[in-house]
C-alpha cells in the first residue's frame, strides 16, 4: 500500500464548540445566582469535558490545567455536603473551577479576541 494522503477536514467544529460553551456558561451563571450549586457542578463538569483536550494541549506548554482540574474535583467530591461549610467551601470552589476552565477557553482561542487599539474600524 502506498503513502497514506493527508485528510484535511473540510468542516471546523470550533463554532458550534463555542456556541455549546456559550450556552453551559449561561446555564452555569443562572445556577449559581438560583443557588442551584448541584446543577452548576455538573454544567461545569460539562464544560470541562468539551475543553479537556485543549487544556491537555495547553499543559504541554506553561501551566498544569490538568493537574490543576483534578485538584479542585478531588476537594469537591471529599466535601461533605450536610456541612454548612461544606457548602460555602463548594461555592468557592466552583467560581475556582470555573475561573480556570474560561482561563482554558480564552488561552486556546475560543474565548473573547483583541484587537490591537491602532487597527482600523471596520
Amino acid at each position: 500500500m502506498g503513502e497514506e494522503e493527508k485528510k484535511i477536514s473540510e468542516f471546523n467544529e470550533s463554532m458550534l464548540q463555542i456556541q455549546r460553551l456559550d450556552n453551559k456558561w449561561r446555564e452555569i451563571a443562572n445556577a449559581r445566582e438560583q443557588g442551584d450549586l448541584s446543577r452548576a457542578k455538573f454544567k461545569l463538569d460539562s464544560i470541562e469535558i468539551e475543553l479537556m483536550n485543549d487544556a491537555k494541549i495547553l499543559t504541554n506548554r506553561e501551566y498544569d490545567y490538568v493537574k490543576e482540574l483534578k485538584n479542585i474535583n478531588k476537594e469537591i467530591y471529599n466535601l461533605n455536603p450536610k456541612e454548612t461549610k461544606s457548602i460555602i467551601k463548594l461555592y468557592i470552589l466552583l467560581k475556582e473551577k470555573e475561573i480556570l476552565l474560561r482561563q482554558i477557553q480564552q488561552e486556546c482561542g475560543k474565548g473573547s479576541r483583541y484587537k490591537a487599539s491602532d487597527e482600523d474600524e471596520m
